[in-house]
This record gives structure tokens, C-alpha cells and sequence, in this order.
């Protein structure tokens, strides 16, 4: 640090020694003044490159620790930090173990935490962490403890799996843990299980492709196909929505065939009504023919049978009477005498 002056002293921190810069440095640490702390070992660095205490303190400074306890305490990988290797290198071998000593309880910190974690990759951190540091504390127990609570994840896993998806994660988590209890076996379970989820992907991508489609055949298609893998992802959910939606097309089809019907009927009554009027309008012509045709055969016989009785002049008259009388004359009366005759079906 540039014209940093020794808090002790009020001297230049470049005019102290080696011992003096460490223990300022130390005094810095204690009072968490981390930057100030740093400066102070940076320059002693500068004295000495390979002063391993140097270096020792600007690892702790920048892990923001008071001292070796408060090192220890906190879960924070140091192994690979430049101070760290540094002051490795240059320590003897007593310094060393402590070192490693204190690298090795950062470690398994570190692992204690990432195996509280429910993340599998984590625990498995945590796991390959315990297991490298054999004979440290309880590490054997604690890589066991991982191994069993990655393969109960996994078990998990598998039994909620429905995709192929879902089987080959479950299959990569007991590889995780090989040769842990039947871990091997349910692997291989999982595979086999990844292949025929692949089919029953096949037939349930088609149901849903079918199932979109507004043609009642579709969608009764797509409920069959859904029958057939009512276990596979969300089939149970989709075959209820299919089946609501074509029990609504059913009714609504019915509704319409059932109007349709309504129409053809009243369709079929005005059409026989029609009928009926024309056939009525048809007799009465025909009484009126028949009415017309009786009235002149009448008056014939009439004028036959008077011309044989009577004189010729007699004859003459009935005969201009008959010419004169006109078609009308003789259609009108009688046939409005008869016309209550038209309810009758002469035909």
C-alpha cells in the first residue's frame, strides 16, 4: 500500500522487518481491516517472494478470516487459491502439515455442507470429497451416508419416472453409486425401462396429434391410443379431457340430428297438407264437369222425349231454348248446388 504507515509505530511499512511486517499484517487481520491487511502482506512479499507466512496471511485476508480457527470454521475452498499454493511451496514440511491439515478440515466443511444440500451433484461432491480424505475424522461414514442418500434419490426417481427422460436420470444416478446395494441392477432396469417408454412416446405424440383435430374419428382414435398406455406421462389427464370433449361433440351432433328431424317432419306435414289442398281443388273440378255434363245430358233426354210428344214448333222452341242457353248458365246453378258434393271422393 502506497505511504501506508505502521499503525504501532507511524513508521513506513517498507522500513519494517519481515517479522514486523507479518506481525502488522496479523494485527490488520484481528482487526477484519482486510484491504489494509493484504497491502501489509503484499509488501512483505516484495521483501521476501518466497516468505511463506507472507503468503500464508493474504490467503486469510482474502478469504476475510481472523486467523487459522476462523479459517477452519468457514466452509471456503482454499486448495486452489494462488496464496494457498504459494505458501505450500515455500513452507518447510512442518508448515506444510499444517497446511494440509487445514486444507483438509476447509474440505470437509465444504463436504458436510454440499451433502446437507438435496442437489445429487452436490452429494456427489461431497461424496468423492469424503472419500479422498480417508482417515479424516468420520470421512468413511460420511462417503457411505452419501452413497446411500444419492441411491435413495434415485429410487425415487425410478418410481416416479414416466418418460424415457425421467428413466435414464434415474439410470445415471445409480451409476453414481455403483456397486451400492442392487444400485447395478436398477440401472439396467431403468435402461430397459428408457426403450419401451421410447414406444409408449411413440403412441402417445400421435394421440396428442390426433386429439388436437375437431374430427370425432380423431379424437376416438386418440382415446383408443391413450388406453393403451394410461400409465405413460399425463395420459390419465389427457384421456379424461378427450373423453369430455367427445362426449360433448356426441351431444351436440345428437341435438342437431334431432332438429334436423323436427324440420324434416314439418316439412313432410306442409308438403302433405299441399297435396291434400290440390287434391281437394281437383275433385271439385271434376264434380263441376260431372255436374255440367249430367245437366246437359238432362236437358238432351228432355228435348228427345218433347220432340216425340209434342209439335214441331214445340220442338223448334225446346231446341232454340237449348241453343241459347249458354255453358255458364247451366254450370253456375247447379254446380253451386253441388258443390257441398266435393268432400265426396268420386274418383
Amino acid at each position: 500500500m502506497e505511504n501506508f504507515n505502521c499503525k504501532k509505530c507511524g513508521r513506513d511499512i517498507e522500513a519494517h522487518s519481515m517479522d514486523e511486517l507479518i506481525e502488522c499484517g496479523s494485527s490488520l487481520l484481528k482487526g477484519r481491516k482486510w484491504n489494509d491487511a493484504k497491502a501489509v502482506f503484499d509488501a512483505a512479499i516484495s521483501k521476501n517472494a518466497e516468505e511463506s507466512r507472507a503468503y500464508f496471511g493474504k490467503l486469510l485476508a482474502e478469504c476475510e478470516c481472523t486467523g487459522e480457527d476462523d479459517l477452519i470454521k468457514h466452509p471456503i475452498n482454499i486448495k486452489d487459491k494462488d496464496s494457498y499454493k504459494k505458501a505450500y511451496q515455500f513452507g518447510d514440511d512442518g508448515f506444510k502439515r499444517d497446511l494440509e491439515n487445514y486444507n483438509a478440515e476447509v474440505s470437509y466443511n465444504v463436504a458436510c455442507q454440499m451433502y446437507a444440500s438435496k442437489d445429487i451433484p452436490s452429494i456427489k461432491s461431497a461424496l468423492d470429497t469424503f472419500a479422498g480424505m480417508t482417515g479424516h475424522k468420520d470421512s468413511e461414514e460420511m462417503a457411505e451416508k452419501c452413497r446411500e442418500k444419492i441411491y435413495g434419490y434415485a429410487v425415487q426417481h425410478m418410481e416416479a419416472a414416466k418418460t424415457e427422460k425421467d428413466f435414464l436420470t434415474a439410470k445415471s444416478e445409480f451409476e453414481l453409486v455403483k456397486g451400492y446395494s442392487d444400485a447395478d441392477a436398477r440401472a439396467a432396469e431403468c435402461a430397459s425401462k428408457s426403450n419401451d417408454s421410447t414406444d409408449k412416446n411413440v403412441i402417445y405424440q400421435e394421440a396428442l396429434k390426433l386429439g388436437r383435430s375437431d374430427s370425432m374419428i380423431d379424437l376416438k382414435n386418440a382415446i383408443k391410443k391413450l388406453e393403451e398406455i394410461p400409465d405413460y406421462n399425463d395420459a390419465k389427464e389427457k384421456l379424461e379431457i378427450f373423453r369430455k370433449r367427445y362426449q360433448a361433440m356426441t351431444d351436440q351432433t345428437k341435438a342437431g340430428n334431432q332438429q334436423s328431424e323436427i324440420e324434416r317432419q314439418k316439412t313432410i306435414q306442409r308438403m302433405q297438407e299441399e297435396e291434400e289442398k290440390k287434391a281437394a281443388q281437383a275433385r271439385t273440378k271434376k264434380l263441376i264437369i260431372y255436374a255440367v255434363a249430367a245437366i246437359a245430358i238432362i236437358a238432351f233426354v228432355i228435348i228427345i222425349l218433347s220432340g216425340n210428344s209434342g209439335s214441331k214448333s214445340d220442338n223448334k222452341d225446346d231446341m232454340a231454348l237449348f241453343e241459347n242457353m249458354s255453358y255458364s248458365d247451366a254450370a253456375n246453378s247447379p254446380a253451386q248446388e253441388i258443390t257441398d258434393l266435393s268432400t265426396y271422393d268420386l274418383m
